[in-house]
């Protein structure tokens, strides 16, 4: 589940539970988005919307909501976390929009000019990059503790982020895991975008994490 409104939580979010489980599966996973509200310099926060049908984050109330259902139906628990562009757009009505989706590739753009700066060893990008990771690591450590107190059974600490995986960041992604480890006691993954290109050029430690979880959008064939 990757869609949460307030209109979906009232009206779909029960049978959605229950017809994934009619296909035999034993988990569900739901992709708690934060996002940028700024990339210069970084601020990471959760999503609220004014509309019913917008898209948003689940509140802590509602997550423990979500999983209690979940538990109950006989399933485990997944929370991945993952982040959008959301906050910078002008047009939040519509993130699909030729304007909204400019201004979403600048900041995933400039987020890249950081990680490659880095590997020359730029001080202001170093500077970024300790930053992102303290804003980052708010969203991920918050959510730990409530997925510890709840009983999920597996913390996704992020999903196809890009170039914050970069390999220079390696060392800092471990520092997170183990705060991450030193909160929470159930199974850690990261969720790997793969296609053709993408595979070998950004660099995760999966050894330090339980589980390799992979999006695999590459052609299948012609």
């Amino acid at each position: 589940m990757d869609y949460i409104s307030t209109a979906y939580l009232e009206q779909y979010r029960d049978a959605t539970i229950e017809a994934m489980n009619d296909t035999g599966s034993d988990w569900v996973f739901y992709d708690q988005y934060a996002t940028y509200y700024s990339v210069t310099p970084p601020e990471i926060e959760l999503i609220d919307s004014p509309w019913d049908t917008g898209f948003r984050s689940l509140t802590e109330a509602e997550i423990i909501d979500f999983v209690d259902e979940v538990h109950e139906s006989g399933s485990k628990f997944g929370l991945i976390l993952e982040l959008n562009y959301d906050g910078l757009l002008t047009d939040g009505a519509n993130p699909f929009s030729d304007t909204s989706m400019s201004q979403a590739k600048s900041g995933e753009l400039y987020i890249a000019e950081q990680a490659d700066l880095q590997n020359i060893n730029d001080p202001e990008s170093i500077v970024f990059w300790d930053s992102w990771f303290d804003q980052y690591t708010g969203f991920v450590m918050s959510h730990a503790h409530l997925a510890e107190s709840t009983g999920i059974e597996m913390l996704v600490i992020g999903k196809q982020l890009g170039a914050p995986t970069r390999e220079s960041n390696n060392q800092r992604w471990r520092d997170l895991i183990a705060q991450v480890r030193a909160t929470y006691s159930g199974s850690i993954s990261y969720a790997q975008w793969v296609d053709d290109t993408q595979g070998a050029y950004f660099s995760f430690p999966f050894d330090a994490v339980d589980y390799a979880m992979i999006y695999q959008w590459g052609q299948i064939s012609d």
